[in-house]
C-alpha cells in the first residue's frame, strides 16, 4: 500500500473514531449497549479470500494500536467498535468486552477491549490486567 493510500486510510479510521466517540459520550448508556447488540451494520458485508482476509486483519490491528494515543476524542471504547464494526463487514467476527483495569495508582477505570472469535486473537491491549464485566 504506498504512502497516500495508508495516510488516507488513518485519516479515516481517525475520523470515524472521533465520531463515535461523540455518539457515545451523548448518547444514554442503554441506547449504546441496544445499537451495539443489534449490530444494524452486518448487513454491509464484504466477501474476502482467506488471504485477503489475514491480511486485512492484520492491517486492522496495526492501525488499531496506532490509533491509541493520537486523538483528543477516542478512547478504548470508541475504538473497540469502531474496529468491531470494521471486522464485521469483513466477515470477521468479533467480541465486545467491557470491564476494569487498575492504573499505575491502583485506581480503577472502565476500559474495553476486543477479541476476533474464530481465532481468539485480542486486538486493543491491557485485556489480560482487567476484570471483565459485559460481553456484547
Amino acid at each position: 500500500m504506498n504512502k497516500l493510500k495508508r495516510k488516507f486510510l488513518y485519516l479515516f479510521l481517525n475520523f470515524s473514531d472521533s465520531i463515535i466517540w461523540f455518539l457515545l459520550y451523548f448518547s444514554s448508556s442503554r441506547l449504546a449497549i441496544t445499537i451495539l447488540k443489534n449490530k444494524f451494520w452486518r448487513c454491509f458485508k464484504i466477501k474476502l479470500t482467506a488471504e485477503q482476509n489475514f491480511f486485512v486483519k492484520e492491517k486492522l490491528r496495526n492501525s488499531a494500536v496506532k490509533l491509541m494515543h493520537k486523538n483528543i476524542f477516542s478512547s478504548c471504547l470508541s475504538r473497540s467498535v469502531l474496529f468491531m464494526i470494521i471486522f464485521d463487514i469483513f466477515g470477521i467476527y468479533t467480541k465486545l468486552y467491557l470491564g476494569i483495569l487498575k492504573n499505575k495508582n491502583q485506581k480503577k477505570i472502565a476500559h474495553a477491549w476486543l477479541k476476533i472469535d474464530q481465532t481468539k486473537e485480542f486486538i486493543t491491549p491491557n485485556y489480560k490486567k482487567c476484570s471483565l464485566l459485559i460481553e456484547i
